[in-house]
């Protein structure tokens, strides 16, 4: 072995050390919200999804960057989610967890007595589809068992929108994930697939 061929292997690492100590990490996208922060919330009896704690009556505290609310309607009040002719309802609100310097968005809402008490699931999810889902555009699905409900995920403008409309008895529930484009959320993911629903009046 030459002399020169005894050196090759050395050279060789210390170029590929200077290469490595010229590449810098791309930098982690902010987690949100942080782990220590989700519980199982349950906004309404019988409705739960995993997302932060909204404290009741106190100001939200300072944490990773999320802004949580949660509210509730008067029966007589009018929200452009309800079917038809804006018949009343006996109650309805929802919660919004976002992280506005992200451009992360989830949100929980729900109405309450929007289906007739005779009518089947399955002609409430044709209603669904047809009064709500259909006009927001083509790309939706049909939600697998034991969800009667639509999933609708579309990108445009730079974000990403995932949706889900369910029926749940006599009452609508629906469940929105927004991020950017390049940033497909997995916390929302996880907050879309969390939810339960045990008995929803």
């Amino acid at each position: 072995m030459t002399r020169l061929n005894r050196y090759v292997p050395s050279l060789l690492a210390l170029a590929c050390m200077a290469c490595a100590a010229g590449r810098t990490a791309a930098p982690a996208l902010p987690q949100w919200p942080l782990p220590q922060e989700l519980v199982r919330w349950e906004p309404v009896p019988g409705a739960s999804v995993v997302a932060p704690r909204v404290p009741p009556g106190e100001p939200e505290p300072a944490r990773s960057g999320t802004d949580a609310s949660c509210w509730h309607e008067k029966a007589d009040h009018h929200l452009p989610l309800t079917f038809g002719e804006h018949q009343p309802l006996t109650g309805n609100g929802g919660c919004s967890w976002r992280h506005d310097e992200l451009d992360r968005y989830f949100r929980m809402h729900w109405e309450v007595d929007v289906f007739a008490p005779e009518a089947s699931p399955e002609a409430n999810l044709q209603r669904l589809e047809q009064q709500f889902v259909r006009p927001s555009g083509d790309h939706y699905t049909r939600l697998p068992t034991p969800w009667m409900g639509w999933e609708f995920r579309v990108v445009g403008g730079g974000n990403l929108i995932k949706d889900r409309w369910l029926v749940v008895g006599t009452g609508f529930l629906f469940l929105q994930v927004v991020s950017l484009e390049d940033d497909p959320f997995p916390e929302g993911e996880a907050f879309l697939d969390s939810l339960r629903v045990t008995d929803l009046k």
